[in-house]
């Protein structure tokens, strides 16, 4: 593998990393003390969805924060691999080698 593939695949993995998904909601006047995202309401502080990869954060001011992995595409040889049973950021998605048929076990 040449030298500038190799810095090549360096520098999507770390494009792909960067990508990120922001969105905000703000204070609700129904839920005076917590944070409301149009379903369900939180309390100040970090939240951890078991079922998703993201966090939210329900700030001093009662706005929230969605924080979300990117997607991307993996090239050929490459493949997607997502661990849900981590925290975000940790759970996103990274690319990594496709290992061959004869590797696998």
């Amino acid at each position: 593998m040449s030298k500038l593939f190799q810095q090549l695949i360096m520098l999507s993995c770390a494009v792909y990393m960067a990508s990120a998904s922001l969105a905000i909601a703000l204070p609700n006047s129904r839920f005076p003390s917590k944070c409301y995202d149009g379903e369900k309401t939180y309390d100040v502080g970090v939240h951890y969805p078991g079922n998703k990869c993201e966090s939210i954060i329900c700030q001093e001011d009662l706005s929230l924060l969605f924080r979300t992995c990117g997607s991307e595409a993996a090239p050929d040889g490459y493949e997607i691999v997502q661990d849900l049973s981590r925290k975000y950021p940790e759970c996103c998605s990274k690319l990594t080698v496709k290992k061959k048929k004869s590797e696998q076990k």
